[in-house]
């Protein structure tokens, strides 16, 4: 299954599967005016897989004089026994709970869901179907609709004010980033590991009181509102020409860029020319009419006056926001003029927009398929494509992560990944950084994982002692029940030669190690070579006594 976003429409691609009406055994095909459970089997799997998603059995069904069975997930999800002899589950859009309604707007507990990490924070399962009419069965209803009731002011009252304090607290990192950095793309896994969803930016936004981390949550915003905006004139312009073509297109976003990150705008310079002028006034209008009223309703929360809104825009965060959303790509002449320089005059041309792809999102198992497939393609080669390959094993792993930040085997192959690359950079600033990146993610998976995915997961050692050298040599650990077993060992590196590292790890996850001076490895195995040999000697000399008190018999 995958997504694909092309001109401004987004289409969902899936394989034929070997199922029918007639191979459906748990849920609802008809939106719950008939449902199903078939295999008790099924039954027991589904409730296995809620328990582990924190969500909630309830009774289903939406017509009262037919049968109605307890399910756990939506009304609406489908489990197919298929054709193959496979298991289908279909229909899983609705398959955690959703936020409070707002009254305000219209059938938004279809979508307004809650994020995934939230509901394994709350105390008490809640309801996929709370607040929906393919609940009204349940004599429960009422209660889970104040359950989730609670968890959305948890998240609203508690979860989104402390995540704006961590963000203060850390102002440091946004007061020295550089508009080319890439701060602004980690901002969405950090919010969804979190369990707050990209549509409460606004309350974020007046959650914070740092001036540096507003103006990241603003550019966040407004690059999404850009986002849809283009996307909007580009569904329209398909609309207008009726026929597949890049041409029309491609004047449609040169056109709105050019409009909506004026230059003039946004910078101190004057231009008395009456071209630029007008440009302005175009700009000012879009930006008045259009774009500052929708950042408003979209993020709830934000209300800066549009003048002001004007001043806070990063045109080169924007650009790198929909370049990572879209795809867009300009040339590098064309975003050194128009973003790192102070030219008053610039002006986008079609020659300048590079590409306007066809952005194909797969499913997690997919990207990380490929992270995998890059990282072994990477032990195996000995050229110097081997870095190559372990950063698209990072840049895949990364994408997971975004989507599900709380993986801790995705966290964990990330940490690999990063480490391998960190063996073979030249440079040794950016060997460090690798080294604590990976030290991060590792430490993470660790405090994520159960006890029994600790015994699934490799437990990378050597941490710390690493970062006191460029290149390291890796020395994997595995967990055997409460033990810790060394599978291969560190060989001398670092200055003289002379460290070896063991590492050793305890059940909450956390790990030291021991520096052991190789020196007094080999006098160790030296004294055990003596040992042996004063073994042996023994054996010789009883031997020898043995063989005189036979000869005298």
């Amino acid at each position: 299954m995958a997504t694909v976003d092309y001109l401004g429409f987004r289409l969902t691609v899936m394989s034929l599967l070997p199922i029918d009406h007639s191979t459906i055994v748990y849920g609802s095909d008809n939106a719950g005016r008939q449902m199903h459970l078939k295999d008790v089997a099924v039954a027991e799997h589904m409730k296995a897989i809620a328990e582990r998603l924190n969500l909630k059995g309830h009774v289903c069904g939406t017509v009262p004089d037919t049968p109605h069975f307890e399910l756990h997930g939506p009304t609406d999800i489908e489990v197919h026994h298929g054709r193959d002899g496979n298991l289908y589950a279909l229909d899983l859009s609705r398959l955690f709970p959703p936020e409070k309604p707002d009254t305000k707007v219209q059938a938004c507990y279809l979508y307004r869901l809650l994020r995934p990490e939230l509901v394994l924070r709350n105390e008490v399962p809640l309801s996929s179907d709370a607040f929906s009419k393919f609940g009204c069965a349940d004599r429960e209803a009422h209660t889970s609709d104040e359950e989730v009731a609670r968890a959305t002011a948890f998240l609203l009252g508690k979860v989104i004010p402390e995540f704006a304090a961590y963000l203060d607290l850390d102002q440091c990192l946004f007061h020295t980033c550089h508009p080319t950095d890439k701060v602004s793309m980690s901002l969405a896994p950090k919010m969804h590991a979190a369990g707050i969803n990209m549509r409460h930016l606004g309350r974020l936004w007046s959650c914070t009181n740092t001036q540096s981390v507003r103006d990241l949550l603003y550019n966040e915003m407004i690059s999404r509102v850009i986002k849809n905006q283009l996307r909007r004139k580009l569904r329209e312009q398909m609309i207008k020409e009726k026929r597949l073509t890049e041409t029309p297109h491609r004047g449609v976003v040169i056109s709105y860029l050019n409009l909506v990150l004026n230059r003039h705008m946004f910078s101190k310079a004057f231009d008395p020319s009456e071209e630029a002028h007008l440009q302005e006034e175009r700009t000012l209008r879009e930006w008045q009419q259009c774009i500052h009223p929708r950042l408003v309703s979209t993020f709830p929360g934000y209300n800066d006056p549009v003048n002001k809104s004007l001043q806070d825009v990063n045109l080169m965060g924007v650009y790198l926001r929909l370049k990572e959303m879209m795809g867009l790509e300009l040339s590098k002449d064309c975003v050194r003029k128009c973003f790192r320089t102070q030219e008053r005059r610039f002006y986008l041309y079609d020659q300048d927009l590079i590409q306007l792809p066809c952005k194909v999102t797969h499913m997690d198992l997919i990207t990380v398929a490929e992270g995998h497939l890059m990282a072994l393609s990477g032990e195996s080669d000995s050229t110097s494509m081997a870095t190559q390959f372990f950063q698209w094993s990072i840049d895949s792993f990364s994408r997971v992560i975004d989507t599900n930040p709380n993986s801790p085997a995705y966290l964990f192959h990330l940490a690999m990944a990063q480490y391998q690359l960190a063996v073979r950079e030249a440079d040794e600033s950016e060997a460090m950084r690798l080294l604590d990146s990976a030290k991060s993610h590792f430490e993470r998976s660790m405090k994520l994982a159960n006890f029994k995915e600790k015994r699934t997961l490799l437990t990378l050692t050597a941490v710390e002692w690493a970062k006191r050298c460029a290149r390291i040599r890796l020395v994997f650990t595995h967990r055997a029940g409460t033990t810790v077993k060394c599978c291969c060992w560190l060989p001398p590196i670092g200055p003289g030669g002379q460290h070896a590292v063991v590492g050793l790890a305890g059940k909450d996850g956390s790990f030291e190690e021991v520096v052991v001076q190789e020196k007094e490895k080999e006098k160790e195995k030296e004294k055990e070579k003596e040992e042996e040999k004063e073994e042996e000697e023994e054996k010789k000399k009883k031997k020898k006594k043995k063989k005189k008190k036979k000869k005298k018999k």
